[in-house]
């Protein structure tokens, strides 16, 4: 049988970097306060909803990263129900959009095996704007960046509206207030397991050395590559929405996309091992039940493939 799809495991033991990108990496993202706080809106409220973990959240001009853990292991029913109400956001509120879908493919998703993978991811999602060259410093990129709420210890609450309900009353009652139907959710980010005896201040000042010396080190290289910043970046405040940005990263169906982000070695391994076995298993037990085996037992944490059985002839 052939798998189209990488296989998505949802294993609460290890947290997960998720990439959602734009149709033709076009700008749908930039300038637009309102999408913006559709998207942190919901990301609040999902959050409650599905018991989730943030660590960072970072939107740029065409694909949004985030940090989380799912206790539950249900991030396929949060990033479905996120990466949704983000395309709706992008549909209602951005002029130039003229419709059809918004993210070229499914989320991306790397497992973050240690505390100290998912600290790496949390600086490689704020120091996004500097690794692509648009700035040199994170407060002058002004799509969203979780990083100093979350060294701070700062829980935002934004609105939801519960549109369905608000203009069935609105059809009876025209000058109903839209407050009666907006919900405020507070977003919540988590820090690193390996942070969490620190003091506030403590872990503020440990993460913003920390985010000088990433920082520090991506201009170095980049500059040594022979790429300049730009001086001015008032441009990117003047960005329009749909346009193509002057770079960005692109990759192919059938690059290579490791399954795991782990320093340690060993322990990288021994989870691509554990990935392998599940594979091997779900690729088993997918055949038999295409072939008509309702009854075949999945590995857990895996789903069931979608598509027609073929039952057995003679009923059954």
């Amino acid at each position: 049988m052939h798998q189209s799809q990488p296989l998505r495991i949802e294993d609460s033991s290890v947290a997960s970097f998720c990439t959602s990108r734009c149709v033709n990496s076009l700008l749908w993202f930039v300038n637009n306060s309102r999408v913006e706080e559709r998207m942190l809106g919901y990301l609040a409220m999902y959050q409650q909803k599905y018991s989730v973990i943030i660590y960072a959240y970072k939107v740029m001009g065409n694909h949004v990263h985030l940090g989380a853990r799912f206790p539950l292991r249900n991030r396929s029913e949060f990033m479905r129900d996120l990466n949704a109400r983000t395309a709706e956001g992008v549909r209602y509120y951005v002029d130039e959009f003229e419709g059809g879908q918004l993210f070229g493919c499914r989320y991306s998703e790397q497992g973050l095996v240690e505390s100290e993978d998912i600290e790496d991811k949390v600086f490689y999602c704020a120091l996004q704007p500097v690794h692509h060259g648009l700035c040199r410093r994170i407060s002058e990129h002004p799509q969203y960046n979780s990083f100093y709420d979350a060294i701070s210890g700062i829980t935002r609450e934004y609105p939801v509206v519960d549109w369905a309900a608000y203009n069935k009353k609105r059809r009876s009652d025209p000058d109903v207030s839209i407050e009666e139907f907006t919900s405020y959710y507070p977003l919540i980010f988590s820090r690193p397991e390996e942070f969490q005896e620190m003091s506030q201040n403590d872990y503020k000042k440990k993460m913003l050395e920390k985010l000088e010396q990433r920082r520090v080190e991506i201009i170095a290289k980049k500059m040594e590559q022979g790429f300049i910043y730009p001086e001015d970046v008032s441009y990117l405040k003047e960005l329009n929405p749909g346009t193509k940005p002057r770079t960005t990263k692109k990759s192919g169906r059938h690059d290579k996309r490791p399954r795991f982000f782990c320093k340690n070695p060993i322990k990288k391994l021994v989870k691509e091992i554990e990935l392998f076995n599940i594979y091997c298993h779900y690729k088993f037990a997918s055949s038999a039940y295409m072939r008509g085996d309702e009854r075949v037992k999945f590995p857990d944490y895996t789903y069931k493939p979608p598509g027609f059985l073929v039952r057995p002839k003679g009923g059954g």
